[in-house]
């Protein structure tokens, strides 16, 4: 089971931190365009994109064990030739 939940969580991950990469630079990109209509559309998905991060790593980046949110930076540590990350509430492993 938490070796599913971990799978589930490093996808998460991924995917919001993709929507924060994003929504910086569709956002610098909406100050240069001319129309409004069409700089109200990307300021609109770069925002969008960013609360969907901030909604993601609220709901979904915690730790599996005590269920405590995880920091966005976390200590990571190779045991073995896997990956571990180490959380920092309940000091337990957490494999990918």
């Amino acid at each position: 089971m938490v070796k599913r939940t971990m799978r589930f969580l490093k996808n998460v991950r991924k995917i919001s931190l993709i929507c924060l990469y994003l929504s910086v630079p569709i956002n610098l990109v909406s100050i240069f365009i001319p129309t409004i209509s069409m700089k109200v559309i990307m300021i609109a998905l770069g925002e969008s994109m960013l609360i969907a991060f901030i909604i993601l790593t609220f709901l979904f980046w915690k730790c599996p064990y005590c269920g405590k949110r995880l920091p966005i930076e976390i200590e990571k540590i190779v045991e073995n030739n896997k990956e571990l990350y180490i959380c920092p509430n309940c000091s337990k492993k957490i494999t990918q």
